[in-house]
């Protein structure tokens, strides 16, 4: 049975049941980003806080070539070519 707590606050959600969440709980992964489904959620943080988190989107982001002719995943989400 899935757990959720009352301090594990969503910040993205994909649509189907999963998304991201952090942890508000306090302690050594205070703040970390931790991905989630519908059937339970990751052991360990994807990233240490939201700032990291926003900055790996932004650095892969800006390392796209616009005249690649791949699609590129960054997690389960298809970013559109060119």
């Amino acid at each position: 049975v899935p757990v959720w707590l009352p301090e594990w606050l969503p910040v993205a959600v994909d649509g189907g049941g999963g998304g991201l969440f952090t942890d508000l709980r306090p302690g050594q992964l205070h703040g970390c980003v931790v991905p989630f489904t519908r059937t339970g959620h990751d052991r360990a943080p994807r990233w240490p806080g939201i700032t990291e988190m926003l900055t790996d989107v932004a650095d892969r982001l800006q390392s796209l070539d616009a005249n690649e002719v791949a699609a590129m995943m960054v997690g389960r989400w298809t970013l559109p070519r060119g």
